[in-house]
């Protein structure tokens, strides 16, 4: 090997970790959403495909020093359409028994995305489930998105007397508010169903008033009125609000008790004898007071092409909304 390519190498493995990972984020002019990676605290990690960075991991030793970790750092087991039924549950509980038969790994994920929707009981998958979230300590975001009423109540058992105070954003179904009780310090609670009965959107929000002190962000839930009273009753300081649904003018009023409020987030889509967008956005703007000078903002997405909704985003300038 010439000593031009040999200084060619070293000059890549001498960049800065941020640019490696900002080269990354453009393999293959496909933008991978990223946050920098930072060398000392290790707080932040690379969210990106895990091909592109499965490949990197294995050039050499330094970039598998930088990449290795973040191949794991989120997990997915997610049907689909192409597989048997059941066949990511399966690759799911390999995957799992192997990262926790290699001490490095567990420590490396952070955001873990599963479906647990089963045909039939599998109690020794629940088993390992339960130790691959007590074996790792870093775990920030758990998504439960989809799980049976019969499942959940074998979760719900399988989960009882644990704890994981790591996690700071959960995301489950109704079904499962009894676990709410295992993770205390969760900030972000999510609806993960996408049409949930006003009764299951209450237990699971009395669930997390009891267990989450910390909770400050209520994420896809229904705004009936219903709901609306529910969470002015449990979650009077809450700060950030995003619905899955479309939100009448009349709702937005209900929610103009919440002091804190931050930021809200909820689609709008047009119709001939609806509220107009300007009436909406005027609403949304009125739930929030003006604080030490901080400007109130309200952002409009383009709508979609398929059913014409657009996302209305409003809240002080400083939120990230």
């Amino acid at each position: 090997m010439s000593s031009s390519t040999q200084g060619k190498q070293a000059a890549i493995l001498l960049l800065p970790t941020e640019i490696l990972l900002e080269i990354t984020s453009y393999h293959h002019s496909t933008p991978l959403p990223y946050e920098r990676y930072r060398r000392a605290t290790g707080d932040e990690l690379l969210l990106g495909r895990f091909d592109v960075l499965r490949a990197l991991s294995q050039t050499c030793r330094t970039f598998r020093w930088i990449f290795h970790a973040l191949v794991w750092e989120r997990l997915e087991a997610l049907p689909s359409p192409l597989d048997r039924p059941g066949r990511h549950i399966s690759l799911f509980k390999r995957r799992m028994t192997g990262i926790l038969k290699t001490p490095s790994l567990p420590r490396c994920v952070r955001t873990l995305l599963v479906s647990l929707d089963l045909a039939a009981p599998n109690w020794n998958l629940f088993t390992v489930f339960v130790r691959f979230l007590q074996a790792t300590p870093n775990l920030s975001a758990l998504h439960i998105t989809d799980i049976s009423d019969r499942h959940a109540g074998i979760l719900c058992d399988r989960l009882h007397a644990h704890t994981f105070p790591a996690v700071r954003t959960l995301a489950i179904p109704s079904a499962l508010a009894r676990i709410v009780s295992a993770f205390p310090n969760i900030r972000t609670l999510i609806c993960a169903e996408s049409f949930v009965p006003d009764a299951g959107a209450r237990a699971l929000l009395k669930a997390a008033r009891k267990s989450c002190p910390a909770l400050e962000g209520l994420v896809h839930f229904t705004p009936s009125p219903h709901v609306i009273i529910c969470i002015l009753a449990h979650f009077p300081c809450v700060k950030t609000l995003k619905f899955r649904h479309l939100v009448k003018l009349d709702e937005l009023a209900l929610l103009s008790p919440l002091q804190h409020l931050r930021s809200i987030e909820f689609p709008y889509r047009h119709t001939p004898r609806g509220d107009t967008l300007e009436r909406i956005c005027d609403a949304a703007r009125a739930l929030f007071l003006p604080a030490d000078g901080a400007p109130i903002v309200v952002y409009q997405s383009v709508p979609e092409a398929d059913i014409g909704d657009l996302l209305v985003k409003a809240g002080f300038a400083e939120c990230p909304i």
